[in-house]
């Protein structure tokens, strides 16, 4: 079964599938991909399904909206189901071959449901062209063997967040900047005297029972180490000696024996901590 839109023919497997996140206007992606260049006035009016989040609803109405006055030709239908059940819907839909044109796709996604979804035609985007819109890390979550299985809506990056009444006690000038850095505030904004920590530089090197962003802190070292943490078809984890960097590298707040030693589960919640006034550096 094929579908045609002006002059153009696509097979149904020929779908954009967005990465979930924060709603952008969709237009610009759907358009930009050129899967929706819009039907000549006095066809047939053409109809997508676009499923999203409930709890972004009140962002998809202006949107679609906005899509319809642009593209009068094509009717495209909202969905909205609730994030705990979106899973479950969306591959049960997939499987009964009645899925949406347009979904969220969850940057975590590809190694397990890639093989139910199929890539981009590379005659609309190319993997070169992908990645010089977007940043490294879109790539590695939705690029596999040079296919482009999704498109993010956005890129939520980690945040340091700093006291600065503790900086200013400690003669800490100004907020780290690099992994060197931070090490060196670490050293000044600590103490650890006859085996027990006193003040607590940075929420940082326990696991996700303590620190709320840990898996993504150990995810960034490893890349920033060079692991590509899967292999190039997204079959298996593949961390290398690149990945054992990285994770020693955020282990070590958490060692007793290191001496950036700053931090451990019993210490309780990273956020709660920091926003007590207990830790000078935490993770957002």
């Amino acid at each position: 079964m094929s579908l045609k839109i002006g002059s153009k023919e696509f097979s149904k497997e020929q779908t954009i599938f967005l990465a979930a996140g924060a709603a952008l206007v969709v237009t610009l992606i759907l358009v930009f991909i050129g899967v929706l260049p819009g039907g000549k006035r006095g066809e047939e009016k053409i109809s997508i399904s676009v499923w999203v989040l409930d709890e972004d609803t009140e962002i998809w109405d202006p949107i679609l909206i906005r899509f319809e006055n642009s593209y009068p030709d094509i009717n495209a239908t909202l969905e909205e189901i609730a994030p705990g059940n979106y899973e479950n819907e969306l591959l049960n839909a997939l499987a009964a071959g009645r899925g949406p044109d347009v979904f969220m796709f969850n940057s975590k996604w590809l190694i397990e449901h890639g093989d139910k979804i199929a890539p981009a035609p590379s005659n609309k985007m190319t993997a070169e062209t992908f990645s010089g819109f977007f940043p490294q890390v879109a790539e590695q979550d939705f690029v596999s063997e040079g296919r482009i299985y999704a498109m993010p809506l956005f890129v939520d990056t980690l945040a340091l967040l700093y006291n600065r009444d503790i900086f200013d006690a400690k003669g800490v000038v100004f907020a780290p900047g690099t992994w060197k850095e931070f090490e060196e505030a670490v050293a000044k904004l600590r103490t650890f005297e006859n085996g027990k920590m006193g003040d607590k530089a940075a929420a940082i090197g326990g696991t996700s029972a303590s620190v709320s962003n840990a898996v993504d802190l150990v995810g960034l070292l490893m890349l920033q180490n060079g692991s590509t943490i899967v292999n190039e078809s997204f079959t298996r984890a593949d961390f290398g000696r690149e990945g054992e960097a990285g994770l020693l590298q955020y282990t070590k707040f958490a060692d007793p024996q290191s001496p950036l030693y700053t931090w451990d589960d019993s210490l309780g919640l990273s956020n709660e901590v920091f926003a007590n006034g207990e830790v000078a550096m935490a993770f957002a």
